[in-house]
């Protein structure tokens, strides 16, 4: 690990806070590094190095011995080892120290430009999001979530935490709540709308228009009202920070008057103090923000961006993280030397067809479609009769992984004509390509599609997907990576907030909480197959599964050998 590098930047903290972070990249350290002081923030130790990915963990475990830092910053190309980072994030959470990184070569161009090619920036993101590390999207966005952190650090979490928001113009106002929407920042109130003792706070109000969340200094009449408005928000147990779209008051003094009431709040909560200032503040008001801890950002984007970030720290659910749950294994011992069995009847690194694939998943817990193997037109034509279902029929050849894409799977017979002239079809394909088999399945109902698997990142491991099936998974890039870390409750709440669980939700109805538990059945049976024979498998694709108000199937299904 490289030495500690001094930067002109590094200062001690103005408001008794500082950071210390460790960096792929020095230029891009440096940038932060003055940001941190244009925010008053200290920097305690920076640790530039170069690109190999093992000093970047070696330097989070030295700037954890680092009393003098409230927080650790991150600047990450790729990660040499997930299970020690989850490991260091851990003791990171214990210490009370938030992480906050900056991930590096996120798209494929700028994944090339840096040469990081050995995992790819989603798994590196799906593993920071299980580690309690809260990512910021650029330099600016990262120097203020650490501000916003530092400054919050005596904050209260117990209570409501949402964002209050004070716009000088009812354009600014609607900005603020336009942008805490697109980037799931929480607002304070419900549904925007104040209750309780700020309700009556507001009733007093003679002449004043409506109050909400953004609050729009107009409708105040008054901006001497905006202190026991704050006041009575704060009453309520609301004191999350307040952010302020600022726009230039015609009067210095009620700019003054403005700063001190929002200065009074941050001072008597903990809770920090952010203004928006995509025009032109006075600089004395300007000046006066700065030197009393106020955070002043430039543009919305930006602000968001660092409370978004902000928010991802303050708001994780360490559970898993700190005490990882001992959940006993989905899968039955004699199941898993059964699946053990088929996993070797194949070469290291080739692919089991599907109907091996089915069977081992089918053991683990996966709920697959019936199927059936057919070597005749009369065999074909009995399982088609005993599914009595129309039928898919699917031809199996050596060394085709996708049956659809070479043409070999015939959809939807429903009588005896079809299945024989479907079987003729397919056997003349297969003939081809130098023989294989035939595999018949019923078809299964459908009002949603997704995919499921297991992929494997090198030094990062193995990860569970879930994405939008069919036509979907073309146009919407919908593909979660779950580490297999992911307790059952975890997995539970990735798939309800994921795209896939939104759509399950829409198209089941009532019936959507038992078609989620299915899907995370399912997920834990491969999270749990993967944990035990994860030295045997590659990769696994599940795709489609079929959801449909009455169940989940799996119709195909490829284990890829390690």
């Amino acid at each position: 690990m490289s030495a500690s590098q001094s930067l002109d930047a590094v200062t001690p903290g103005e408001f008794g806070a500082s950071i210390s972070i460790a960096a792929h990249s020095g230029s891009v350290l440096n940038s932060i590094a003055l940001r941190c002081k244009e925010y008053g923030i200290g920097l305690s130790q920076c640790l530039p190095f170069g690109d190999e990915p093992s000093d970047l963990l070696d330097a989070f475990e030295h700037l954890l011995e680092d009393k003098a830092a409230g927080i650790i910053g991150l600047v990450v190309e790729n990660i040499a080892d997930g299970t020690r980072l989850r490991a260091l994030a851990a003791r990171a959470y214990e210490a009370g120290k938030p992480v906050i990184a900056l991930k590096l070569g996120r798209s494929q161009a700028g994944a090339e430009l840096i040469l990081a090619d050995s995992s790819s920036a989603r798994a590196c993101e799906a593993l920071f999001s299980e580690c309690a590390i809260a990512l910021a999207p650029c330099v600016v966005s990262f120097a203020g979530a650490a501000a916003l952190l530092l400054r919050g650090q005596d904050m209260l979490m117990s209570g409501d935490t949402g964002l209050v928001c004070v716009a000088i113009s009812r354009a600014g106002g609607a900005l603020l709540a336009d942008h805490a929407e697109d980037r799931g920042v929480p607002l304070a109130g419900e549904d925007g709308l104040w209750r309780g003792k700020a309700a009556k706070a507001i009733a007093s109000f003679e002449g004043a228009g409506p109050i909400r969340n953004p609050v729009e200094g107009g409708n105040l009449m008054g901006w001497s009202r905006l202190a026991p408005l704050l006041e009575s928000i704060e009453a309520e147990g609301q004191s999350g920070p307040v952010l302020l779209y600022a726009d230039m008051l015609p009067e210095e003094a009620d700019d003054l008057l403005v700063a001190d009431i929002l200065l009074a709040r941050m001072q008597s909560t903990g809770a920090p103090l952010a203004i928006v200032s995509p025009g032109e503040m006075r600089p004395s008001v300007d000046a006066h923000y700065r030197a009393n801890g106020a955070i002043v950002f430039d543009d919305l984007p930006t602000c968001f961006d660092a409370f978004a970030t902000f928010y991802d720290s303050v708001e994780f659910d360490a559970d898993d993280l700190i005490d990882p749950p001992d959940e006993r294994s989905s899968i039955a011992p004699q199941a898993l030397v059964r699946i053990r069995e088929i996993l070797a009847s194949v070469e290291s690194g080739d692919f089991l067809a599907e109907y091996e694939s089915a069977q081992a998943l089918a053991l683990a817990g996966v709920p697959m479609a019936q199927s059936a193997l057919a070597t005749s037109a009369d065999e074909a034509t009995a399982a088609a009769l005993a599914f009595r279902d129309p039928v898919a029929m699917k031809a199996l050849a050596p060394g085709v992984a996708h049956k659809d894409e070479a043409g070999l799977v015939a959809l939807d017979l429903r009588d005896e004509a079809a299945v024989r002239e479907a079987y003729s079809d397919l056997t003349c394909r297969l003939s081809a390509l130098g023989g294989g088999r035939i595999l018949l399945q019923p078809m299964a109902p459908s009002r949603a599609e997704l995919i499921l698997g297991v992929t494997h990142e090198p030094a990062l491991g193995h990860f569970l997907t879930l994405g939008l099936g069919g036509l979907h998974a073309q146009l919407l890039d919908s593909l979660a990576l779950i580490p297999l870390s992911a307790s059952r409750a975890r997995l539970a709440q990735i798939v309800e907030s994921s795209m896939a669980g939104e759509l399950v939700a829409r198209a089941c109805g009532g019936a959507a909480h038992q078609r989620l538990a299915d899907i995370v059945k399912a997920l834990v049976a491969l999270r749990d197959l993967v944990r035990l024979c994860g030295d045997e498998i590659a990769s696994v694709e599940i795709n489609p599964l079929l959801v449909a108000p009455t169940r989940c199937t799996a119709v195909d299904a490829l284990i890829v050998r390690a």
